[in-house]
């Protein structure tokens, strides 16, 4: 399992996130510094019959757009995407896929302040993410052992 950081600006949450990852004895994470940059990553990777083999840990701040963009290569439609000249076309399906496209992200992390926990997780519950993984909200990064 592999490390995706977005956090758009980097926070005191990157560090302690950083030290966890160390403890887990991951590698050192690919990091963005924005959603736009996790997208235009995320678009140049396979789609389809694939195994999933990263988690995305972001903040609350950037967890709805990220989760448009696993959307968007998920099904395909791109209309809840902001424009974005510099964003490559999707890869073609690979293998056959019969009724969940998959990607290679498994698991959203998202790392929430205590006043946007509630909010989080309804998001996450309703399903509003749209991208049809897992989903898990976090007020610390302790949580993030849960995955792991």
């Amino acid at each position: 399992c592999s490390l995706l950081w977005c956090e758009s600006p980097a926070l005191r949450s990157h560090q302690e996130l950083t030290a966890v990852i160390r403890d887990v004895g991951l590698p050192t994470p690919l990091q963005f510094t924005s959603p736009v940059h996790f997208t235009r990553w995320l678009f140049k990777q396979p789609r389809g019959e694939v195994t999933a083999t990263y988690v995305l840990a972001v903040t609350w701040r950037d967890a709805k757009p990220c989760a448009m963009a696993l959307s968007g290569v998920r099904s395909g439609s791109l209309e809840a995407l902001r424009a974005d000249t510099k964003r490559p076309c999707l890869q073609t399906i690979t293998g056959k896929v019969q009724s969940d496209m998959g990607t290679v992200v498994k698991t959203i992390f998202v790392l929430v302040k205590p006043e946007e926990d509630l909010r989080a997780r309804r998001w996450a519950a309703s399903g509003a993410s749209g991208a049809g993984i897992s989903v898990v909200i976090s007020q610390d990064v302790a949580g993030f052992w849960a995955i792991f």
